[in-house]
């Protein structure tokens, strides 16, 4: 899950009483209460896509993104060795019946 910390989602003019979305996180952020949010956000050079994030309370969680649903819209590959990450947009294609 993509996780948004308390204080970067204030710095974009979100609203924590506004969200009505109770999320549960586990973990080591399991104790902090989180509200669904919905983002428009550009990454580099591509365009802008519809991110959900757990928006966390824990002000010392860091942005984090995850299978739900930022590897769903991006691949990406680690190449640790190279010290390089790698982030395409994925190519959805349609199916023909």
């Amino acid at each position: 899950m993509n996780v948004l910390p308390y204080g970067l989602g204030v710095s974009l003019g979100l609203d924590w009483t506004a969200q009505t979305t109770a999320l549960e996180l586990s973990g080591n952020l399991a104790q902090y209460e989180a509200r669904g949010v919905l983002l428009d956000v550009t990454i580099g050079s591509f365009d802008v896509v519809r991110l959900g994030f757990a928006w966390t309370r824990a002000e010392a969680a860091p942005l984090l993104f995850g299978q739900v649903n930022f590897f769903d819209e991006f691949d990406v590959c680690f190449l640790r060795t190279q010290r390089l990450i790698e982030i395409r947009r994925k190519v959805f294609s349609g199916v023909s019946s």
